[in-house]
């Protein structure tokens, strides 16, 4: 991944003389004097845009408190909130050094070094950290500084300011320096003339001409001084609004459309939309229909390959058929189109979730898939659709009825007008290469309904819309809708959408089953398992598949019962005792912070408990316990089948306990202990899906207990 810093393997390079290459467009982005700038090429940046738009979408879904940290090491790829961009946007970055609190970041798509706090950072998954932007280093050939080997400031501060001034820059490289920096002919031309930068720094008295290809010059290391300020208070310089503006400009791609039809922007209400964030259930739900386990899958190829207890690298799938996960979208027969395109999007590693739920939609079947945001939910299913797409408009020709017929193949259907453009930006980017005279993404929010309802009767590959969008299209007296052209009906999120207009969520539902659109390949994804809604759903489909990410969802969907009781914290170290005697075998406490952790160890301890402390939990054996973290707790289906809990101070009850707790265990584990494939060496135990007792079964009652003043 390049970082703006030369290796110490390209130092080692002798200089050598190259061919006067050709003169081309460039970018700086970053400048520090005459001899060392970064560069970018204009054409380079033209080719990348859309791919460096599409995953700046996707850094959103992991940016939440959840996944912060606290400190951050060289060369570690990070997300980054520029602030000084209005609004602030994010970005993709590469740690370089830390200086007390702050944090030297390189901008991977843009080519620059900022100054950044901690807050302003999370870390960046391993499949969005690829390099795609070819930024160079480079430097002024034929020129050295007026006297002795350094350049002054008003050298520098005068370059600059033509530089960053300038409406053009040109580059014509002559050879290359050690750290494979290229000197090269640099020209900047304004308004009303082109000027050659070693020209002008002679001619202003900073500069002289030395004709030697092979001087030794320096590389500068960045420090922080010379980086830019992360503070929304200071304007985006030029020379960085202006590769920033670049990229937005050459990511509006889009599918063409039909030159009758006119397109227009809706305005702004739509765009005003809000996503609601969905809490976690803590109420029993049942089910009726007993789905048998079939298949346990453990991955050898995670991301993490931290030691693990719990079950955030597995999933739990139930299905009336065999499911067969794959190791890689490669194993499926998508087309060479959609491999292409996430060969460009570097999809190195699927997510559980995405090796279950593609096979599974290749053959036909239909899913609800139950996973918190932000974990791949819309990959689990967008890489199947497009391809199922592109077959349909490849044979489209082949019968005149079907090639007339209006509608989608597909419907896409989201909460908000911002997902709504995110998820037509990845169908069009994934079906960018394929040509036909066919619309192969239409997005409601993107043109008027006139225009919309004049695309669906011309037929168009995949509709992404909101419910009231599609709502206004059911209820058309066109047909723009044909049930039998339609192939595959996708509901993301459904918990959003019910939150915020559940009566238009069941009109539209019920609008769609009226045509006879719900017995087509059904994709269904939410927060929350919503058990007789979802059943009904299901069981008019055919080859369905329940698929589990979130394990917390997955033991309410098989019979967990869940108990809360609210107690004044003034009770705390009595009350506890008192539960603890009650013949509780295996407790799990959080605690509101350490301080209160190390109160409640002295008391457990002088009870005549064992405790064992956020430090020292991963090493104990397997009589002792292990402490869970929050994040993990909900994941991990062993502490939910085996734990009574505590939880202290959630500060009324709002949002997950903070990550402080200590574990205390009293005897052997009694469950039937498996090694996981994705588990480190030494690892004593882990709870697999094979201990998930099938659903309808009341296997598991959980106490909690909340402390408030």
């Amino acid at each position: 991944m390049y970082n703006g810093a030369p290796s110490n393997s390209d130092s080692k390079k002798m200089e050598h003389q190259l061919d006067p290459g050709q003169e081309e467009s460039i970018l700086i982005t970053h400048f520090v004097n005459p001899h060392q700038f970064s560069y970018v090429r204009c054409i380079d940046v033209e080719n990348s845009a859309m791919l460096v738009r599409q995953i700046e979408q996707d850094l959103k879904d992991y940016c939440t408190s959840e996944r912060t940290k606290q400190v951050y090491v060289a060369d570690e790829g990070v997300i980054v909130r520029y602030q000084r961009w209005s609004p602030p946007k994010l970005v993709r970055g590469v740690v370089r050094r830390r200086q007390d609190e702050e944090y030297l970041v390189w901008i991977l798509d843009y080519g620059f070094n900022l100054c950044c706090s901690v807050r302003d950072l999370w870390p960046l998954p391993d499949h969005l950290s690829r390099s795609l932007c070819d930024f160079k280093e480079g430097g002024v050939a034929l020129i050295a500084p007026h006297s002795g080997s350094a350049w002054s400031r008003s050298a520098i501060e005068s370059l600059d300011k033509q530089l960053e001034e300038a409406n053009q820059l040109t580059f014509q490289v002559l050879h290359r320096g050690k750290s494979n920096r290229n000197f090269a002919v640099l020209k900047f031309r304004s308004s009303c003339q082109t000027e050659d930068a070693a020209n002008f720094l002679i001619k202003q008295g900073q500069g002289r001409c030395n004709e030697s290809l092979t001087m030794d010059i320096p590389y500068e290391d960045i420090s922080f001084e010379k980086a830019e300020i992360n503070d929304m208070a200071t304007d985006t310089r030029p020379r960085l609004r202006r590769i920033i503006e670049l990229l937005s400009e050459n990511a509006k791609e889009s599918t063409p459309i039909p030159f009758a039809i006119q397109q227009q922007k809706l305005d702004g209400p739509l765009q005003n939309l809000k996503a609601y964030l969905i809490p976690n259930s803590v109420k029993l739900l049942t089910t009726k229909r007993c789905v048998e386990k079939v298949h346990v899958f453990r991955s050898e190829n995670m991301v993490d390959r931290k030691r693990s207890v719990c079950l955030k690298h597995l999933v739990l799938a139930h299905s009336p058929e065999p499911v067969n996960p794959v190791t890689s979208y490669k194993e499926l027969p998508l087309g060479n189109t959609i491999l292409n395109a996430m060969d460009d999007l570097n999809f190195q590693t699927p997510l559980p979730t995405q090796i279950y739920a593609w096979p599974h939609l290749v053959n036909r079947g239909s899913l609800v898939l139950v996973n918190p945001s932000g974990t791949g939910r819309s990959w689990s299913y967008l890489p199947v659709i497009c391809s199922s797409v592109l077959s349909s408009l490849e044979n489209v020709t082949s019968n005149l009825d079907t090639r007339i017929a209006p509608g989608p193949l597909a419907i896409l259907l989201v909460d908000s007008v911002e997902n709504a453009k995110k998820l037509a930006s990845h169908c069009e980017f994934l079906m960018r290469d394929f040509n036909t005279q066919n619309l192969k993404v239409v997005n409601t929010h993107a043109h008027s309904m006139t225009d919309v309802h004049l695309m669906l009767l011309n037929s168009c590959g995949v509709l992404v819309t909101t419910l009231a969008h599609l709502n206004d299209i059911l209820s058309n007296e066109l047909p723009l809708v044909n049930p039998t052209r339609l192939e595959f009906l996708i509901f993301d999120d459904y918990d959003r959408k019910r939150l915020e207009n559940a009566e238009l969520l069941k009109e539209v539902f019920q609008k769609v089953n009226s045509i006879g659109c719900l017995s087509k390949q059904l994709v269904l994804v939410a927060q929350q398992w919503h058990s007789e809604r979802f059943q009904k759903l299901l069981n008019r489909t055919t080859k369905p598949l329940i698929l589990f990410g979130d394990f917390l969802e997955a033991a309410l969907y098989g019979g967990l019962k869940f108990n809360v009781t609210l107690r004044s914290s003034a009770l705390k170290g009595r009350q506890l005792l008192d539960i603890l005697a009650g013949g509780k075998k295996r407790t799990l406490i959080y605690c509101k912070n350490q301080m209160e952790l190390e109160e409640l160890s002295a008391i457990l301890t002088e009870a005549g408990h064992q405790c064992v402390d956020i430090s020292k939990a991963q090493n104990q054996l397997t009589k002792v316990g292990l402490l869970f973290y929050w994040p993990t707790l909900l994941n991990s289906l062993y502490v939910q089948k085996h734990a009574h809990w505590l939880i202290y101070d959630t500060e009324r009850s709002h949002g997950p306990p903070p990550s402080f707790g200590l574990v205390l265990w009293e005897g052997y584990l009694t469950h039937n202990k498996t090694k996981s494939n994705s588990d480190s060496e030494g690892s004593e135990f882990s709870s697999t899906p094979e201990d998930f007792i099938e659903p309808g079964v009341e296997y598991c009652e959980m106490d909690s207990t909340l402390y408030e003043d």
